[in-house]
């Protein structure tokens, strides 16, 4: 696929730092990284670190996962995983979990001719996971390039 304008990732992919253990993660390290570089809204803030349950854990056989529980919604990480991006598109779940099922059908819908043009094209050219379903469009998305101004309306808590 051939781009007449150069794009970039704003937000590229972070390697797993292997020296990162159980024994010396800082959460509230990468929880203030992802909140400046995705620039969270400081109002969000004691949401993003108090509604949702974080566990850091070294038992996932993947890098980190977010699902309901009875008393919200739950975001596990291994320790060597633990950088903005993986935040940022593992809370961009979580706030995907925010919107009804009308707004979940609206989101696939609007994101359908971006996907044919422009950075989020780019973004699926070098990255295809986010088109293997629109919930990892909705993160991959939020995670690589921030998101266009038509998208930011399916993502809650996660712009002003």
């Amino acid at each position: 696929m051939c781009f007449k304008k150069k794009y970039t990732l704003l937000h590229p992919e972070e390697q797993p730092d292997y020296s990162i253990t159980m024994q010396n993660y800082n959460l509230d390290v990468v929880f203030d990284k992802w909140f400046n570089d995705y620039q969270v809204p400081m109002d969000e803030w004691d949401y993003w670190r108090n509604k949702i349950e974080v566990d850091v854990t070294d038992t996932l056989s993947y890098p980190a996962a977010t699902w309901d529980t009875p008393n919200g919604r739950h975001l596990a990480v291994r320790p060597e995983y633990l950088n903005a991006g993986i935040i940022a598109h593992e809370q961009a779940h979580n706030s995907y979990a925010l919107l009804t099922i009308t707004d979940k059908a609206n989101f696939a819908i609007d994101l359908e001719p971006l996907k044919k043009t422009g950075i989020v094209q780019y973004l699926f050219s070098v990255n295809s996971y986010g088109l293997s379903n629109p919930v990892e469009s909705h993160a991959e998305i939020y995670r690589y390039i921030s998101v266009p101004l038509e998208l930011r309306k399916y993502y809650p808590k996660l712009f002003p």
